[in-house]
């Protein structure tokens, strides 16, 4: 006997259940029924047993699974392993260069001359493959057997075709030997002799007719020539001496800035060389004019004018030559277009100082224009008249 799990009553008794075959404890003080694996048939503790096949159903399908799942784990790695086997493994097939290509032809195997630093027009590989297959430009590589002289370079695959376009450049002087072979080196052309001649030189330089005297500001360009006429590189450099007395530039323009000598050169890249001196007066200038006149009374007098500009007694020129110690009278007049003109003139002289030779140099003055009629009678219009001398 056992003592009863709800009351702890030991007046327990034993009962066989004839449908389930088996024996269960009751406890007469409580009510209590349970059977040895303290199943309670009243539902009042734990569920009735069930089916004894169960858990050993559940074992088996549990293995079943796991054994499924290492056998598709296996099956992975080993798709895995062969991906990546055949990534990292070149395989042999129809396109590699041992079973397609067969010959290599240059269509052209006269002699080629390039000039150094030019190109030759292109040239055209002929590609002879098996019946079957491709090849990619990179399973043929242009050779040239001296690079300082000459190099052959791939342009482009023909769209129509398996041939390749190529083109020879030339580097130095010299001859050497260009040619085509597979990647692999099974197949070769024949080669390609390059000429690479040396290149036609400047040997003199002309300068023709230059002024040599010269004085500030004067300006002209050299017109310099080469010979032979067919030398292949014409590049011309320049150079002055002294910036201070003469500047050129890239083109051979020459400027005088200030007075003094200096010797002007131009060379060619190939070291030839030309060259002239030029001496510039630095007490004379060659000077721009410029002029202008503003009004700056607010007097509304006048509407139309006509101005009238001297220098030294006529006309105001373009370009004026100075020189240090001249005097220059300057003048202006300035007409109101009525029916009663109106009429105001000034004028302002300016001696030239070694200074204005090299800077340049400006000369203001004022002019009034009386009303004479009208309501605006006795008032003026003020004007500044201003010359501008500039190298």
């Amino acid at each position: 006997m056992c003592e009863c799990p709800k009351c702890g009553s030991s007046n327990t008794k034993v009962q066989i259940d004839e449908d389930q075959l088996r024996s269960f404890y009751y406890c007469p003080d409580c009510g209590n029924e349970w059977s040895r694996a303290g199943i309670n048939r009243k539902g009042e503790n734990t569920p009735k047993a069930g089916n004894p096949f169960i858990i050993p159903i559940l074992c088996l399908a549990g293995v079943v699974i796991m054994l499924a799942f290492a056998f598709s784990q296996i099956g992975s790695k080993a798709a895995s392993d062969q991906n990546d086997q055949s990534r990292s493994v070149s395989v042999p097939s129809e396109g590699t260069t041992d079973s397609v290509i067969k010959e290599l032809r240059f269509t052209e195997m006269a002699d080629v001359t390039v000039k150094i630093g030019e190109s030759s027009a292109p040239g055209y590989l002929e590609v002879s493959m098996e019946s079957a297959g491709s090849f990619e430009p990179e399973d043929i590589i242009f050779v040239s057997e001296n690079t300082d002289i000459a190099v052959i370079t791939f342009i482009r695959k023909d769209v129509f075709s398996p041939n390749l376009y190529f083109e020879i450049t030339g580097v130095s002087s010299g001859e050497t030997n260009v040619y085509a072979i597979t990647k692999d080196k099974t197949v070769r052309s024949e080669g390609i002799h390059v000429i690479v001649p040396e290149p036609v030189q400047v040997e003199s330089i002309d300068i023709g007719e230059v002024k040599t005297d010269l004085i500030v500001g004067e300006r002209f360009t050299v017109n310099a020539t080469v010979s032979p006429e067919d030398a292949e590189d014409k590049t011309l450099s320049w150079t002055s001496s002294d910036d201070t007395v003469v500047t050129v530039d890239s083109d051979g323009n020459i400027a005088a800035v200030g007075g003094g000598t200096a010797t002007v050169t131009v060379s060619s890249v190939n070291n030839v060389n030309s060259s002239f001196e030029a001496a510039v007066d630095g007490t004379k200038a060659l000077m721009q004019i410029g002029r202008s006149c503003k009004r700056v009374d607010d007097n509304n007098t006048g509407n139309e004018w006509t101005y009238d500009f001297e220098i030294n007694g006529e006309k105001v020129p373009d370009m004026m030559e100075v020189s240090v110690g001249d005097t220059i009278t300057f003048s202006a007049k300035l007409t109101e277009n009525d029916d009663i003109p109106d009429v105001g003139t000034g004028s302002a002289s300016h001696t030239i100082t070694e200074d204005d030779i090299l800077n340049g140099f400006e000369v203001s003055f004022d002019v009034y224009v009386q009303e004479n009629a009208g309501r605006n009678s006795g008032k003026s219009a003020y004007f500044v008249v201003n010359y501008r001398f500039s190298l």
